[in-house]
């Protein structure tokens, strides 16, 4: 009896040692298990990017420009609704505002200069400065400055001056908060050549860009014949100076009204082709003849 007896206490002594062996083993699954939790590092902020522009318009072998988007140096331009006028010159600007950054989503694609917009380089872009401008941004929260050429056009939110590349945005460490505060001052001096150009700067000290003509572009016609309909009815409207204007590269006879003067000579303009329920308008520019 006493040998079943300890049998049996030897058994439940080895049933509990096992048992407290394999809680010590839980044990010590579970904390790894937290330990691996608590490694995983944090979600990485969200990026802060610019709202993307419509399409660019390439343009065309002589040099007309359809710049219902933003391209290169128009004496205004609309984007969502919003119109913004071109710097006449970068000479003396400076400003302070909010920053942001665009990145991945846009890498590859055109600038509103006509470069392709590369991640990796210093540049930037700036919703009136003339292209291309060179400037200093300097974040006011750390004191880090990078110089960035201006190729491109954005920022379209109210609140932001300028949009940064990547590495722009690296360099002076706002990748992860997504915006700073900075100070955008211009380096070299871009101006528009015309009539609404700012005053004379020296040559020597400043890129000058040559005038354009502005034009409202009413349509765009694969046979010709339509485009003289279109022509004549305008014209039976009192409209003067109508042209059409043939794209070899996309074999269409495009319509269009002009030249503009201004802006105010725009908008009568467009007012009339409301009243016509013509509302499909471009603004489109072109160099001024020689």
């Amino acid at each position: 009896m006493m040998g079943e007896c300890a049998t049996m206490l030897t058994n439940e002594t080895r049933w509990a040692q096992s048992r407290a062996a394999a809680l010590a083993a839980a044990t010590v699954l579970v904390l790894a298990g937290c330990a691996v939790t608590q490694q995983v590092p944090e979600p990485a902020k969200p990026t802060v990017v610019r709202p993307a522009p419509p399409p660019v318009t390439t343009p065309t072998p002589d040099g007309e420009v359809v710049v219902a988007a933003p391209r290169g140096n128009p004496p205004f331009y609309e984007v969502l609704g919003q119109r913004y006028f071109v710097l006449p010159t970068s000479a003396g600007y400076r400003e302070q505002g909010i920053a942001s950054w665009y990145g991945p989503e846009f890498h590859g694609q055109p600038t509103s200069t006509g470069e392709t917009y590369d991640m990796h380089q210093l540049t930037a872009a700036h919703p009136t400065l003339p292209l291309p401008t060179e400037v200093k941004v300097t974040n006011l929260t750390n004191g880090k400055s990078v110089v960035v050429l201006v190729n491109d056009r954005g920022p379209f939110s109210k609140n932001r001056i300028i949009d940064l590349s990547y590495a722009a945005a690296k360099q002076i460490d706002m990748i992860g908060p997504g915006t700073a505060k900075v100070e955008v001052t211009a380096l070299n001096v871009v101006q528009r050549a015309g009539p609404d150009a700012a005053a004379p700067v020296p040559v020597a000290a400043a890129t000058v860009i040559p005038p354009r003509q502005m034009f409202v572009q009413v349509g765009a016609y694969g046979e010709r014949s339509n485009a003289e309909i279109m022509q004549r009815r305008l014209e039976g409207q009192g409209l003067r100076e109508v042209h059409i204007h043939y794209d070899p590269d996309a074999r269409l006879h495009r319509v269009r009204v002009g030249p503009v003067a201004s802006a105010d000579e725009y908008d009568a303009l467009l007012a009339r082709m409301r009243k016509l329920n013509i509302r499909d308008t471009q603004l489109v520019t072109a160099p001024v003849p020689n």
